[in-house]
């Protein structure tokens, strides 16, 4: 393992604070699998799940001294899955999903609150929306989580901290907070000095909130035009036709079932002025009723009469298949 350049706190591990031109090895640390960099010290995670870090002291829970030479974490009894470094502080990540932070955290880092800004050895953030945490990252004086669920968690100092309206004024997370995505699954997360980056998927929720606000969005970016429009409730309604009308059916052009579909489209009809919301099938239309600033000149009238106007043609349309079919 190498480091070299500036080592005012010890950080490269070799027993002083001399700072370094040339890559030097850090002897007494050994088979290493993963390493990490804070603004002023250094972890590494052994294959065999051992931790050692070294550098600035405060970093690394030590307020009295800075640490020159790679020393020996006391860890949990689960295996260390991840590790990072803040500017002041240090974090670790348990096989179990369990998150760990020691060092300085006067800005809240720590995730422990207020009352606890020094910490010398790993001590758990005991949060039930910690649980099942699958990645970790570090920033100057702020930290990150992320769930299996693909929730992202923030504490610390952190500048996009406005999003928390209960506290305006506020400057500091001191227990872990969950960044509000709506429709959206984080996968990955980077932390700058002062800035973050999330990589994040869509996701389908049979919650309706959460489609509708996709669906206003783009409706209100790009309008749907009519022709668009009718074009979707056409493939609605020939739905609703086919499932009314099945091919099995020997008498599907006979006038008896014919005055049966008038029936019963004049009742749609009536229930549909009653109701005020008229049988829509359309989820753009249902958008425009909800919505009225949207509705680009339509009104509730206009889109129940269009509603039923498609609903007689396609229902007649069908009847002439099922006649030329038998």
């Amino acid at each position: 393992m190498e480091k070299r350049l500036q080592n005012d706190y010890g950080q490269i591990g070799s027993g002083s604070n001399e700072n370094v031109v040339i890559p030097r090895f850090v002897e007494s640390v050994s088979h290493v699998s993963k390493v990490t960099c804070g603004a002023n010290h250094s972890l590494a995670l052994t294959g065999g799940g051992r931790l050692f870090q070294w550098g600035c002291g405060r970093a690394c829970g030590n307020i009295k001294k800075n640490i020159l030479f790679p020393e020996e974490v006391a860890l949990p009894s689960l295996p260390v899955r991840d590790i990072a470094g803040g500017c002041w502080h240090s974090l670790l990540l348990t096989d179990g999903g369990n998150v760990f932070s020691w060092g300085t955290g006067q800005e809240g880092q720590l995730g422990l609150g207020e009352d606890r800004i020094h910490i010398s050895t790993p001590c758990l953030l005991s949060y039930s929306q910690l649980a099942k945490v699958t990645q970790i990252q570090a920033g100057d004086s702020y930290s990150a989580a992320v769930t299996a669920g693909g929730e992202l968690l923030l504490w610390g100092q952190i500048s996009c901290v406005s999003w928390v309206s209960e506290y305006p004024g506020l400057k500091r997370l001191w227990t872990p907070q969950p960044l509000p995505l709506p429709c959206r699954k984080v996968c990955d997360v980077a932390c700058g000095t002062w800035h973050i980056m999330a990589l994040t998927t869509g996701i389908k929720k049979k919650n309706r909130e959460c489609e509708t606000e996709a669906c206003l969005r783009d409706t209100v970016s790009s309008p749907l035009p009519t022709q668009q429009t009718e074009k979707e409730n056409t493939v609605q309604d020939l739905k609703q036709v086919q499932h009314k009308h099945p091919q099995s059916q020997d008498r599907a052009g006979s006038s008896e079932e014919q005055k049966n579909d008038e029936q019963s489209e004049s009742t749609e009809e009536e229930e549909g002025h009653e109701e005020g919301g008229g049988v829509l099938h359309c989820a753009a239309f249902v958008q425009h009723l909800t919505k009225p600033g949207l509705q680009q000149g339509w009104t509730r009238e206009d889109l129940v009469a269009h509603q039923s106007k498609l609903t007689r043609t396609m229902r007649e349309k069908a009847a002439e298949q099922q006649d030329s079919g038998s």
